[in-house]
Formats: structure tokens, C-alpha cells, sequence
């Protein structure tokens, strides 16, 4: 295969003065010439340079055939915080027993240890079975227990690693100690449930959210009695009768059906039964609460199904019926197919091509997802390139996301070989699969894969802009500069960053690209001061949030810094389900209080919001309620406000809640202007500007005097910088003042001083003069009684010698 890059191009681009291009290459000489990076493998280990070092472990970890230990010593020992953690984490893979002297050597050495360092230590501790690295990780116990929680169920599941019953009880006491604090309750839990069952969520055992882990355990019960031992039919079915009337008020007469299911440990390493028998045996007390019992009750029922789940020790049985062994093994729990030992005695006894068949047949059942991911991953492993057409044919079935992330990682397990195969059926896909098959390829690139990708560059770039741009920097072709030229704009770091790279990559130079480059050092000077941002200090709290949102008219995405964001009350499930997908800002329950412009078409306030930045609004929502919890202070910048834009009976309505009733109540009475007027409104604030239009032209029809109709039109003409036709609506309500009806407005006085300034504003922004307001004098004064060198009463200006002074008092227009 040639590629568009060769050893001697990458090889020089290690010296290249960028770090991000230096580690480009590094990776790309260990992916695509394995033979010769394994040969050059020292010079990278022993560079310095940590953008040199990272792809090489990476390497290491890929071939573990090649390269020494104690090269990765030096490293873990003398590296940087990343390098240390992983090249410790490789050492583990390799030779598990040699890296406990150097956990020894580095803590005793005594020096500062960051947080991934001290992460990828704990695991090492409970990957190592060792006496001397359970001695090791227990001597740290009562500091973890005494410190902040960072490290707890780190610590703790490595420490469950080494399965000891002592360790069993001391989580167990936390779980149900209820002078603990919740949150170390709760994460107790979430290690017991780690071992067991990690569906299941432990802050809906602990709060005892019955309806939902009740159905999680009957959907395991349901799935296990399929395939699990005709022997353990009579223990499913019981469980599947408590789950039916488990609460929190009655877990504690449950308690000795749940008891009487516990099995007993067949061995020390009846993991499962031992989790089961002692948390059913944990004593409880007259005082425990009933939100406890229930926990404690879900702990042993879990933990009694985990222990029928079908082991892949089944798969070393010569006389035992593979294809169905296989079949419940791959739906009951995730498999390392590279290390399983079950897995490697069935390679050497079943053909290959037998195996395959029988995986793509798993593969392609979406009945059960466990099994059906399981398998797609097996086939990955075994670089099975024959399997993609099915693969692909399994995802368009069933386009699910984890599904995606899986089908990801199997083709690239493929190796080069799945190259051919995948663009072979890149025109024939469906288009919301191409960019990850372009992503795939473009670990390989060739000249076909750079042609392949230019092809598909807008769709792929509209359908997935991350991973597009993902893809043209991995590659680092010449001929992408002229699509990152066009797309490119101040503010996307992403975009600039893989425009800069394939520019110095290929030697380019312009002015754009400096620009690029003097907005990237902008940014990452606002990136390190957030990240150094200490959100216990509530006046570090962000002033803005940084959101990525899709424009509705050119479906492009760019990041926006947005300073307000209205956070409305939860919708009633039924409502939130139904426009679950919808992630049209005010469908999620925010407003976006900024009016924003797209970069790229100029529509304004017309956007979606992207699964990113809903993540993160809804992230810095919860830190916001726990800051109230706290009862801290929220500083006055603070992006998020709490806001209720109606209430029914004292309580606030969701969003959804509020269109739905004024929905209702412009087809209970469709010529009734206000109701039109109510929902125009409304989806003014909600930035919905084309909705509102359609309401307000509709209340217009339905009365030509309407002024807040006139008014709403010269507002949304204001959104689309259309300020002549604002101020014309300005000027046909101003005209319709003393005739046309108002049917909102609380304050009409406010209602015409708004609409005046607003008429000078828009005139002023479209260049046009206003006209003179005709004002009718209604007023009748005595000559005698007034001097005529004073300001004339009409409001003109001038001195009433020069205005009415004479006349009769009838109304006249005057010009003010």
C-alpha cells in the first residue's frame, strides 16, 4: 500500500519546530511503517520530547513484543506528569509484577504527584495481584478515606480488585452508614455496583427510584432466563416476582425471600455469590431507614443475577457446543478478546471462518445489543475485512450511538486491509455513516482515501463537522488548504488549528494563516486561564459560556460566546419525551439571551443547539443548584439565571407547557387576535422569529389596527437588520395610534414612548429622515393670561409670539 506520506517525509517532520506537528508525525511513522518505528523506537523514548514520547508508548502499548521495561521505568520515574502516567499504564499490559518496586521507588523519591499520576498508580495497585501491591494500596487507606473524594472509587475498586471479604464489609459499612455523607454513601454504592451490575446507576438505589432499577433488574432477569442454566430458571423466576412489589417501604419484608436466593460461595473465587452472601448477612439496624433497606435489598438481588451470567471459562470445554456457549457469553458481559483466556482456547480448536460466520450472524442481531456490540468488537479483533459489509448493514439497521463508537474501534482494529473494503462501499452507505468510514481510512492515507475524502468533503463536513476536520488533519493533504480557507473563521479553534497544521505541514504561507495563528495563541491564553479557574471561588464563576450552535438555514456549527442563558422549569416527562430529539434551544427548556449571528449565512437567532453544548449548560445548571444548596451567593455575571415566564395555580410552566396551552388556545378561538398576539410573543422571546412572524401577521389580518402586531413586525425586522421596513412598521403603528387597538399592553404610555425611540433608532440605522409627526393642539388659553416671549404650549419650540399666539385655540398641527 503506498501512502501519501513517506518514512523519510514523517521522519523529517520529527524535527520540526511545532509540537503538535512534531507528534503528528511520530504517530503517523508508528501507524503506518510499523517495521521501521519499532527500529527507531529509542531515539522517540529517549527524545525529551513529550510530543515524540506519547505516540511511541501509544506504540508499545499496540506491540508488546517490542521495546524494554526498562526504558518504560526511566520514563514513568523522569517523565512529565502524562508520560509518567502512561508509561506506567503500558507497563502493566507487559509485565505486571516489575512495576511495583517502581510505585516503591516513586513514592519514596517524594516529589509532588499530579492527579493522573496518582489515578494511573491506584490502578496499577489493582491490576498487580500481588501481596505486595495489595499491602501497598492499603497502607494509603485511611489517607484516601480522609481526604477529598477524587480518588474514592478509584482506590476502592482497585483495592475490590484483590476480592477480599474484609473489603466488602468496610464499603458496605459506608454504603449503610447513615451519619455518612450522601455523597460518600452514594459513591460507595457506585463501586459495589461497578463489580455486579454497571447499568445500574447508584443514585437511584440510594434515593430508591424503585421504578426504574426494578426494570433494569427484570430486564437482566428477562435476558438471563433465556440463556442462563436450566437450574437457575427457579431462582430468575423468584426475582422476577420481588422486583414486582420491591419499594422502599417494603424491602424490609422482603428481606428473607431475598435472603433465602442468596447462594453459597462455591470458591474464594465466587465473586459474585460472596458480594450477594454479605451484603444479605450485613447487619441492619432497628433505626436504618427504609431507603437503605431498599439498597441493600437491590445489592443482593444484583448481585445474585451477576453470579448466573454464563462465564467465558464455558468457551475452554472441547465437548461443550460452542456456537451456543459463544451466543451467551457475548450477551452477558463485555469481552477482552485479545486477553481472555476462553477466547484463546476456542481460536486454536474452531476454524476461522467458522468462528467468523457465527459472529457476523451476532453481529447482525439488534435483539440483543450487549451480544450484537460484543460481537462486532470479536470481529474487529480477529481482522476479519470479509465482515464489513454486514457490519455496516448492522448500523444502518440500527444507526444506535454506542453502536458507533464500537463499529469505530472494530474497523480500526482491522489494520490497513479494511481500507479497500471501506471505500469499496462508501457510495453505497447511508451519508450519515461516511464520515466515520472516512475516519477510519484516513488513519491510512492513501491517494485514493485524499480523492475518496474530497468527494464527500461537504456532506461529511455538514453532517459531522468535528470529525471532518479530525479526518483532514490526520491526513495533512495539500489539497484540503483550499476548503479550510474557505470554511475558516476567528473564534474556531478547531477549524484554525487544522487549517494551521496542514499549512505548515505543506509549507504555506499567507496572511490568513498568521491571522490563524495570532486567534489560536488568543485562544489558548482564554482555554489555560479557564482551566486554571477555581470554581470554588465564586467569583471566579464564568462570565460567559463558550456554546457550540448549529445555524437552521446553512446547518453549519461554530462556537459562540454567549452571556445569557434563561433556564426554565423540567417539562412533564410525557412533553420532554416527545421532543427528546428536538434541540431547538427552548424545546430543552433555556433561552439563549444574546441575539447572535450565524458566521457563516448571517441569519440571526435561528440556531439549534449541538449535543456539546447542551451538555454543557446543563452541566453549569447543576453546579448552580449545588451553589444554592450551599447557600453561596450566585455573582451577578453569572451567565444561567432561573427564570418563569408563566405560572398556573402558583406554579411555574415549562416551556413546553406554555406553547402547548397558547397552541390550544388559537384553536379554541382562531379569530381572537389576542391569542395570536399571546403566541407571536412568545415565540419572540423563545427565538423563534419565523413562528412569530406567522402569528403576527395572523393577528393582523384578523385586525389591520393592531398595534403590538405592528410593533412585533418592526422588532423582528430589526432581528434581520431590515431597518427600513422596521421603521416602516414603526411609522403605519405611530400613524394607527389614536384609532388602533391594543390588547397586552399593561402600560400604554410606555407602549407608545418605546415605539417612538425605536422609530428614531431605525431611522437613524437605515438613513432615513423621519417624517414630521402630526400632533393635534387640544388646548384653549386667554392672550391676556400668557406671555408671548414663553415657549407656545403646543409643544413646537417656539416662543408662542411666533406659534399661536392670535389664533382661536382650535386644534392645529404643528410640527414638534
Amino acid at each position: 500500500m503506498t501512502y501519501l506520506w513517506s518514512y523519510q517525509q514523517l521522519h523529517d517532520l520529527l524535527q520540526h519546530p511545532a509540537a503538535d506537528i512534531r507528534g503528528w508525525a511520530a504517530t503517523g511513522l508508528c501507524t503506518l511503517y510499523p517495521r521501521q518505528a519499532a527500529a527507531a523506537l529509542d531515539p522517540l523514548l529517549l527524545s525529551g520530547d513529550d510530543a515524540r514520547i506519547r505516540p511511541a508508548l501509544a506504540f508499545l502499548r499496540r506491540r508488546p513484543d517490542v521495546g524494554d521495561t526498562e526504558r518504560l521505568r526511566r520514563l514513568f520515574l523522569e517523565g512529565g506528569e502524562t508520560v509518567s502516567q502512561e508509561a506506567l499504564e503500558v507497563a502493566v499490559t507487559r509485565q505486571p509484577s516489575a512495576v511495583v518496586p517502581w510505585l516503591k521507588e516513586k513514592i519514596a523519591a517524594g516529589e509532588r504527584l499530579g492527579a493522573a499520576q496518582v489515578d494511573a498508580m491506584i490502578s496499577a495497585l489493582g491490576r498487580v495481584g500481588s501481596q505486595d501491591s495489595y499491602a501497598l494500596l492499603k497502607a494509603t487507606e485511611q489517607g484516601v478515606k480522609q481526604r477529598s473524594m477524587a480518588f474514592f472509587e478509584r482506590y476502592y475498586s482497585a483495592l475490590l480488585a484483590h476480592r477480599k471479604a474484609s473489603d466488602l464489609d468496610t464499603l458496605l459499612g459506608i454504603a449503610c452508614a447513615e451519619e455518612e455523607p450522601e455523597k460518600l454513601r452514594i459513591a460507595a454504592l457506585a463501586v459495589l455496583f461497578w463489580q455486579i451490575n454497571p447499568g445500574l446507576r447508584a443514585a437511584d438505589v440510594f434515593f430508591a427510584n424503585s421504578t426504574w432499577v426494578n426494570r433494569r433488574l427484570g430486564d437482566d432477569a428477562t435476558r438471563l432466563a433465556a440463556i442462563a442454566p436450566a437450574g437457575a430458571a427457579a431462582t430468575i423466576d423468584r426475582i422476577t416476582e420481588i422486583l414486582k412489589n420491591l419499594k422502599a417501604e417494603t424491602a424490609a419484608e422482603h428481606g428473607p425471600q431475598i435472603a433465602a436466593l442468596v447462594p453459597t460461595p462455591a470458591a474464594d473465587s465466587d465473586w459474585h455469590a460472596l458480594i450477594a452472601q454479605q451484603a444479605a448477612a450485613f447487619p441492619t439496624r432497628p433505626e436504618q431507614s427504609q431507603d437503605t433497606r431498599y439498597a441493600q435489598a437491590v445489592l443482593v438481588l444484583a448481585a445474585t443475577l451477576a453470579g448466573l451470567e454464563p462465564n467465558t471459562s464455558a468457551l475452554e470445554d472441547p465437548a461443550g457446543d460452542w456456537r451456543a456457549t459463544l451466543t451467551a457469553v457475548l450477551q452477558s458481559r463485555p469481552v477482552d478478546v485479545a486477553a481472555d483466556p476462553g477466547w484463546r482456547s476456542l481460536l486454536t480448536r474452531v476454524d476461522r471462518d467458522q468462528l467468523v460466520t457465527a459472529l457476523e450472524a451476532l453481529a447482525g442481531d439488534p435483539a440483543s445489543p450487549l451480544g450484537q456490540m460484543n460481537a462486532v468488537m470479536a470481529l474487529g479483533r480477529l481482522r476479519a475485512v470479509s465482515a464489513v459489509p454486514v457490519l455496516i448493514k448492522a448500523w444502518e439497521r440500527q444507526p444506535a450511538k454506542d453502536l458507533e463508537e464500537v463499529l469505530e474501534l472494530a474497523l480500526k482494529s482491522m489494520g490497513p486491509g479494511v481500507v479497500p473494503a471501506l471505500l469499496a462501499v462508501l457510495g453505497s452507505c447511508r451519508s450519515e455513516l461516511r464520515p466515520l468510514l472516512l475516519s477510519v481510512c484516513g488513519v491510512y492515507p492513501t491517494p485514493e482515501v485524499v480523492q475518496a475524502v474530497l468527494e464527500h468533503l461537504d456532506e461529511c463536513y455538514r453532517l459531522n463537522p468535528e470529525r471532518a476536520l479530525r479526518v483532514l488533519a490526520r491526513i495533512g493533504a495539500e489539497a484540503f488548504v483550499p476548503f479550510l480557507e474557505r470554511e475558516v473563521r476567528p473564534g474556531e479553534r478547531t477549524l484554525e488549528a487544522a487549517y494551521v497544521r496542514l499549512c505548515r505541514l505543506n509549507g504555506r504561507e499567507s496572511e490568513r494563516l498568521r491571522e490563524a495563528e495570532r486567534d489560536l495563541k488568543r485562544l489558548e491564553k482564554i482555554e489555560a486561564a479557564a482551566a486554571a479557574t477555581s470554581y470554588r471561588d465564586l467569583h471566579q464563576l464564568p462570565t460567559f459560556l463558550t456554546l457550540k450552535l448549529i445555524c437552521k438555514r446553512c446547518d453549519k456549527s461554530y462556537q459562540y460566546r454567549v452571556g445569557s442563558v434563561h433556564l426554565h422549569p423540567p417539562a412533564p416527562e410525557p412533553l420532554k419525551q416527545r421532543y427528546h430529539d428536538d434541540l431547538t434551544p427552548f424545546r430543552q427548556g433555556l433561552v439563549i439571551g444574546d441575539s447572535l449571528c450565524c458566521k457563516n449565512c448571517g441569519a440571526r437567532d435561528e440556531f439549534s443547539l449541538s449535543e456539546e453544548s447542551l451538555a454543557e449548560v446543563t452541566g453549569q445548571a447543576m453546579r448552580m443548584v449545588l451553589l444554592k444548596r450551599a447557600k453561596a451567593k450566585i455573582p451577578a455575571g453569572y451567565p444561567l439565571q432561573h427564570v418563569s415566564y408563566q405560572e398556573r395555580d402558583g406554579k411555574p410552566l415549562s416551556l413546553l407547557e406554555i406553547e402547548q396551552e397558547l397552541l390550544e388556545r388559537v384553536g379554541t378561538a382562531p379569530t381572537q387576535p389576542q391569542a395570536h398576539l399571546a403566541l407571536a410573543k412568545f415565540y419572540e422571546y423563545v427565538k423563534m422569529p419565523g413562528e412569530a412572524k406567522k402569528s403576527y401577521l395572523m393577528a393582523l389580518d384578523l385586525d389591520k389596527a393592531a398595534l403590538e402586531a405592528m410593533a412585533g413586525l418592526a422588532r423582528l425586522a430589526e432581528i434581520e437588520t431590515h431597518y427600513r421596513e422596521a421603521y416602516e412598521w414603526c411609522q403605519r403603528c405611530l400613524e394607527n395610534l389614536t384609532t388602533g387597538h391594543v390588547y397586552l399592553v399593561e402600560s400604554f404610555d410606555d407602549f407608545k414612548k418605546a415605539l417612538r425611540d425605536k422609530r428614531h433608532e431605525y431611522a437613524r440605522r437605515a438613513g432615513i429622515k423621519p417624517e414630521p409627526e402630526p400632533v393635534p393642539i387640544r388646548f384653549r388659553i386667554e392672550a391676556a393670561g400668557y406671555a408671548k416671549n414663553r415657549p407656545c404650549p403646543c409643544g413646537s419650540g417656539k416662543k408662542y409670539k411666533l406659534c399661536c399666539m392670535g389664533k382661536d385655540g382650535r386644534p392645529t398641527e404643528v410640527n414638534p
